[in-house]
């Protein structure tokens, strides 16, 4: 396409796999799924521990909640589980919930859930 640069900001939010999508559409031409469910929420409660391990638990467990809302962002039931995520006071809490919410998710047959692609993730794609 002779594209020179493209910019990936708010795509990074909840979905840090768009760095990679976009190198193996570059380099190979190969379109990569999009993360499941359970890859969304693991690497949340990653993202979680080392945000404590970076600036203490009470700074992360309020910092992480507008983190968490980029992961869940489109899963099923996610909507109350924003609701629970805004109430908890602690990181062990917030971790809990969501492995609590990925436990669920893979009783009802959805751990492999993987979104749609959106018209940003379609541009994405696209611009390789």
């Amino acid at each position: 396409t002779g594209c020179d640069l493209v910019m990936l900001g708010r795509a990074a939010f909840g979905d840090p796999w768009v760095f990679r999508r976009v190198r193996a559409r570059h380099e190979a031409g190969e379109i990569l799924p999009l993360p499941s469910a359970a890859e969304r929420l693991e690497s949340g409660v990653r993202h979680l521990a080392l945000l404590v391990a970076d600036v203490g638990e009470a700074i992360a467990a309020k910092e992480m909640r507008k983190h968490v809302a980029w992961y869940i962002r489109g899963l099923p039931h996610s909507h109350k589980v924003r609701e629970q995520v805004n109430q908890t006071r602690s990181a062990a809490e917030l971790a809990q919930l969501l492995t609590t919410y990925l436990e669920t998710l893979e009783r009802q047959g959805l751990g492999a859930f993987a979104l749609e692609p959106t018209q940003e993730t379609i541009a994405v794609h696209a611009t390789g």
